[in-house]
């Protein structure tokens, strides 16, 4: 190739505003449920969580037909949801708990105020280990959980260019389920049988699709003011 033909390949590339190399787009939604609005569910509250990614990466620039390789498209979706139970706000809606969970303080004397003669009233010893067994009963002051499920597809070999919104200009490819991360296990098929791959057999980096879901659960125990327990439980796959 000449200098001649290079400037006109610099300026050809300079009339289409270059090559697109790198595409990313990212959709993020959160809901968050009322719960706390209403005087019966305000104890309760839940959120979901939905995020999906889209990228597509060029593939070298080759002259050579034995080198085109293709492109590398992938998407990604993660859900999440996350709820809390405040016993506390629970145990509160009846009047005689809410004393027992919150008891009075007592009260300091102030210089300005006389002595009072000492409180010679008792109260019943069967009150207050009534109260003791309640309290020891509502031990368990608010639980916690969160869930969370990521998949991703790659897929190497990708021959259309993003145009718009992830999408060639035919508005065909690859498609708006994987653009908004859609985890089809046939979509590699569905590519190929629509002319979207190369047919390179040099080609050998693998389609993948991966999953991972994590579980988590916290509690919190607290038998007396002066103990405290946080009960933790995970699980990933």
């Amino acid at each position: 190739m000449n200098n001649q033909d290079s400037l006109d390949v610099v300026i050809a590339n300079l009339k289409k505003f270059g090559r697109t190399k790198t595409f990313d787009q990212n959709i993020s939604a959160n809901y968050t449920v009322p719960l706390d609005k209403f005087p019966l569910t305000n104890w309760l509250g839940a959120e979901y969580r939905y995020n999906v990614g889209y990228n597509w990466k060029a593939g070298p620039l080759e002259t050579n037909e034995a080198l085109q390789l293709g492109n590398i498209v992938q998407n990604s979706q993660e859900q999440a949801l996350s709820g809390r139970i405040d016993m506390v706000k629970l145990y509160n809606k009846i009047g005689f708990l809410k004393g027992v969970n919150t008891p009075a303080r007592p009260k300091v004397p102030t210089p300005q105020t006389k002595p009072t003669q000492p409180d010679t009233v008792r109260r019943p010893p069967e009150l207050k280990a009534v109260k003791g067994l309640l309290r020891l009963i509502m031990s368990l002051r608010n639980i916690t959980g969160t869930y969370s499920l990521n998949q991703g597809t790659i897929l190497p070999g990708f021959t259309p260019v993003p145009y718009l919104f992830g999408m060639d200009k035919d508005w065909n490819a690859p498609g708006w389920g994987f653009v908004l991360g859609q985890q089809d296990p046939n979509f590699q098929i569905k590519a190929g049988e629509n002319g979207w791959l190369t047919t390179n057999q040099k080609l050998t980096t693998p389609y993948t699709q991966n999953q991972m879901q994590d579980m988590g659960l916290r509690a919190s125990v607290e038998p007396s003011a002066d103990l405290k327990i946080q009960l933790d439980v995970k699980r990933t796959r």
